[in-house]
């Protein structure tokens, strides 16, 4: 900067001059992903993807202070930034220095692109490569415990079979998750908070379903995905289940079963 002095008749001089840079002004340059860019698969389950990668480092900002954020999308339209800000969903807001994240409330059975963008305190943005995983098949219903039934007014049983065979995860629609391996294991009722319509997300293996008639039937109301069940053959498999509907576009796996005898109401 200069000053400059005039008096009333046009004469001037001018101040000594003086510099200063302005702070974080002279960055321009974007964060670099480490290793080379590389975004790796962790974890998958029916509604999650877990997603970690290489911290990455910066000629300005310090490496534990640069945030990363990541987009996703059902499309491979997400790679670059500009890309990624303007065809990508955020999964995950800015956060500093961190290199994993799991991404939940996903569609079972579903494909997902993903990128990761890096940024320095100065706003300059780097991506990470686009990397895609899908998401496992799942059982997934949708049920009403105010319907008449042998549980409680906020609660389901699953109609588990004595014959069947069991090694799932069941995510109850209310942010409680259970492992069942057995028919008769406590955990096939489930207790919610309050009464209400909840979606039930199933994954594993799940063979030997039946209402029989009995149970709690007139609670499940619709069927959006068979996945991975197999009914066994007990017969009766949704019979009773008077107030459900099927919208599932997947096909019931029928391996092992021979009786379809009673199938539905």
């Amino acid at each position: 900067y200069n000053v400059v002095v005039q008096d009333q008749v046009g004469n001037k001089s001018v101040y000594g001059g003086i510099s200063q840079t302005t702070a974080g002004g002279g960055d321009v340059v974007a964060p670099l992903p480490g290793s080379g860019g590389t975004v790796g698969i962790g974890a998958v389950t029916a509604t999650s993807i877990n997603l970690n990668w290489s911290y990455a480092s910066d000629n300005a900002t310090s490496a534990s202070l640069l945030e990363y954020e990541v987009r996703s999308s059902l499309a491979n339209n997400i790679s670059g930034v500009t890309a990624a800000e303007a065809s990508g969903v955020v999964a995950k807001v800015y956060t500093v220095n961190i290199n994993s994240v799991t991404i939940s409330g996903l569609i079972p059975n579903t494909y997902y692109y993903f990128t990761v963008i890096v940024k320095d305190a100065a706003q300059n943005k780097a991506a990470y490569v686009t990397v895609g995983a899908q998401t496992s098949p799942a059982f997934v219903t949708v049920w009403d415990t105010t319907q008449s039934g042998v549980t409680g007014s906020n609660q389901i049983k699953l109609p588990l079979t004595a014959s069947g065979s069991y090694s799932f995860t069941v995510e109850w629609g209310d942010g409680a998750t259970d492992t069942i391996t057995a028919y008769n294991q406590p955990a096939v009722t489930h207790t919610y908070p309050s009464s209400g319509t909840y979606t039930v997300v199933i994954s594993g293996t799940i063979i030997g379903w039946s209402f029989n008639g009995g149970g709690d039937a007139d609670k499940l109301l619709n069927v959006q995905m068979w996945g991975p069940l197999r009914l066994g053959n007990d017969s009766g498999y949704f019979y009773g289940a008077s107030n459900m509907t099927i919208t599932a576009s997947d096909i019931l796996d029928l391996t092992g079963t021979m009786d379809l005898s009673s199938m539905f109401d």
